[in-house]
């Protein structure tokens, strides 16, 4: 656990917060920060009060990332996609509507919950 130090700011004592910002380079971890940022403030604040915000959306991407592929595996195992070499567009329409249904998903169970 890391040691709080703080500072005197006119009468009061302030938390010295060094804050390593999130590198967010995928989708998911910008949802969750924008989803912290509009309905859990409090919860966003404890993560940066900590320094853990940078890990926890590192966790959430992992998570949704490792998701998807096993949703999208689960549901190419229910409904096998059209034969691509035949109808390239049909496939094409088949895997985005998959995608787009397992991310449908990933949002409701990891990234807004």
């Amino acid at each position: 656990m890391q040691e709080i130090t703080y500072s005197q700011v006119e009468d009061y004592q302030m938390p010295n917060i060094k804050e390593m910002k999130p590198v967010l380079n995928n989708r998911y971890a910008r949802l969750r920060l924008d989803y912290l940022k509009v309905s859990q403030p409090g919860h966003l604040f404890a993560l940066r009060a900590n320094n853990e915000l940078h890990q926890h959306l590192k966790e959430i991407s992992d998570q949704a990332y490792q998701r998807m592929e096993v949703l999208m595996s689960q549901m190419l195992e229910k409904t096998p996609a059209p034969d691509k070499e035949q109808d390239m567009m049909a496939w094409v329409g088949f895997m985005n509507n998959l995608k787009a249904s397992a991310e449908e998903i990933i949002l409701q169970e990891i990234v807004y919950s």
